[in-house]
């Protein structure tokens, strides 16, 4: 079972994936991250959409509060890309610099 966030047109061969959409008064990254939060985890191969995804019942704050709290949080993860980013490009001169000393 995966969970991924998609904000582009895109196509999907296999009838086995679920696409969710938000109704008019919830923030759909919001809901995105607290399904992760869930940590849903199946090792089984069922339908995992029906059995666990469709009963849950999540009382979301108003849709204000969802806006606020989904924009800190892709903020947070704009920071994590970076700081990976960042963190290679280190990796990859410490490897240069190695290169270069030990020739």
């Amino acid at each position: 079972m995966d969970i991924k966030f998609v904000s582009f047109p895109f196509k999907i061969k296999s009838s086995a994936i679920k696409i969710l959409t938000a109704k008019t008064n919830v923030n759909l990254y919001f809901i995105y991250e607290y399904l992760l939060f869930l940590n849903l985890i199946s090792e089984e191969h069922k339908r995992h959409y029906i059995s666990e995804i469709e009963p849950l019942h999540i009382v979301v704050p108003c849709l204000v509060i969802q806006h606020k709290i989904a924009e800190i949080l892709q903020s947070i993860d704009k920071q994590i890309h970076n700081a990976r980013q960042l963190q290679s490009a280190y990796q990859r001169q410490k490897q240069y610099l190695l290169n270069q000393m030990f020739i």
